[in-house]
């Protein structure tokens, strides 16, 4: 089991999809007809659910794996989508100026622009450039959607639930280390009683570090909204 697939698993736990498809259609409402970027849109976690609402969603992802798990997803929920674009954020704005209504960078992703399967040097240079190509990227008055991690506890172990008529249990151990930034996240998930981990690294990034790079970028207004189902904070950011 690769790394997307156990990613979809977790997030199984982390969200109830139903409900976190309603809670983002009642707030993409307002932006019915507008042109939407999903930049990272993994293995399709309620965004395919959305473009079958007929939402107006480019999607893409800097990792082939989670654009294989999200074609495979699209398939299984029988959803006509187009292949999601393989596009790193940092290159963004060489193929998108001025394009989009609204991007969303959900599920706690913008720590990971400068880190994977090692955390790499100059952390907080790489998101700050991230959010330089989501702005550039959107129309004049348009806003970006994202997330991140608050503090969360060491250890979770979730309860465990049935999928597809297999047994499913999950864990995740998250460990921060505030002086090198570094932010360690290790899932086990069992599945149908045969267990698979992985490690993957992100930069520890607070609220207010988010906040601030926004501005710098050039974004004029930042809110913190609340949106019911979502697992992390979400702020709304605007052109």
């Amino acid at each position: 089991m690769n790394i997307s697939q156990i990613w979809d698993l977790c997030l199984q736990f982390e969200y109830d999809e139903e409900n976190l498809v309603n809670d983002l259609d009642n707030f993409l409402k307002q932006y019915y007809h507008a042109k939407i970027l999903d930049c990272a849109c993994g293995s399709g976690f309620a965004t395919i659910d959305l473009i079958k609402k007929g939402y107006n969603i480019t999607c893409s992802d800097g990792s082939e794996d989670m654009i294989e798990e999200f074609l495979k997803k699209a398939q299984q929920k029988n959803v006509k989508v187009k292949k999601p674009l393989e596009l790193k954020w940092s290159k963004l704005s060489d193929t998108f100026q001025n394009e989009f209504d609204i991007i969303m960078c959900r599920g706690g992703s913008i720590p990971y622009a400068c880190a994977w399967n090692t955390l790499r040097e100059n952390g907080i240079e790489n998101i700050e450039k991230s959010l330089q190509n989501f702005y550039i990227a959107l129309k004049l008055g348009g806003q970006l959607y994202i997330d991140i991690a608050n503090d969360q506890p060491e250890v979770t172990n979730y309860a465990p639930v049935e999928v597809g008529g297999k047994s499913l249990e999950a864990s995740e151990i998250v460990l921060i280390d505030k002086k090198t930034r570094k932010r360690t996240w290790k899932p086990t998930v069992v599945l149908d009683g045969k267990v698979h981990t992985s490690e993957r690294y992100s930069y520890y990034l607070t609220d207010l570090e988010l906040r601030n790079l926004l501005y710098q970028v050039g974004f004029t207004k930042v809110e913190e909204i609340f949106i019911p189902s979502e697992y992390y904070t979400v702020f709304l950011a605007t052109k």
